[in-house]
């Protein structure tokens, strides 16, 4: 594992305040414009001593269906799924 994924997790690299190496493996990842969006999803909360939970907005449905931005790329995608 330690040879084919080099990276630390999103949620390790905010939990240790790396946001230098976060910011950069985000951006292999998600479009710019989303990077900081999506580091700021990431909630480390700590429960019970080095237990931790991540905590992420999920869409809401309208969003995922009537969103203008991915309105079309899901209806398409739930079209062809259906051929």
């Amino acid at each position: 594992m330690f040879l084919v994924f080099k990276y630390d997790t999103p949620f390790t690299l905010k939990k240790k305040n790396q946001f230098k190496d976060l910011e950069e493996l985000m951006a292999k990842i998600y479009q710019p414009e989303f990077v900081s969006d999506r580091i700021e999803a990431i909630d480390v909360r700590e429960i019970v001593g080095m237990e931790f939970v991540i905590r992420v907005r999920v869409p809401t449905m309208y969003e995922t269906f009537f969103e203008p931005a991915i309105r079309k790329a899901h209806w398409v995608g739930c079209t062809v799924s259906i051929i």
